[in-house]
């Protein structure tokens, strides 16, 4: 996990920033994914630490530059091939690990 570039910021910052519904993201801070803090038990959450931080890619991308399909990409994410996590029902892989995949095929390819 990426500590927040601007210190503790909102569940609704970090919804727009992973691109997910607020409801997502609260679910992920109770779930311990996303590392924050509520004041009480009905307080706002400030979000300490984001899953991952910068760019990513969606599984939907990956399998299309790499012809592949997504259910090969979704594996590859659960058995920890790429540097991904699961956000909601999807998973968003690395960008860098995504460019890395595509590099590899391309150059395998030639």
């Amino acid at each position: 996990m990426i500590v927040c570039a601007q210190g503790p910021t909102t569940v609704g910052d970090a919804a727009r920033s992973l691109r997910v519904s607020t409801r997502v993201v609260m679910g992920l801070c109770r779930v311990g994914t996303i590392a924050a803090t509520q004041a009480s038990r009905r307080g706002a959450w400030r979000i300490h630490k984001l899953p991952m931080d910068g760019p990513t890619l969606t599984t939907e991308a990956i399998a299309n530059c790499l012809a592949v399909s997504e259910r090969v990409v979704r594996r590859w994410c659960k058995d920890e091939r790429v540097a991904c996590v699961k956000i909601g029902r999807s998973w968003r892989i690395d960008f860098d690990d995504g460019s890395r995949l595509i590099m590899a095929r391309v150059r395998r390819d030639n």
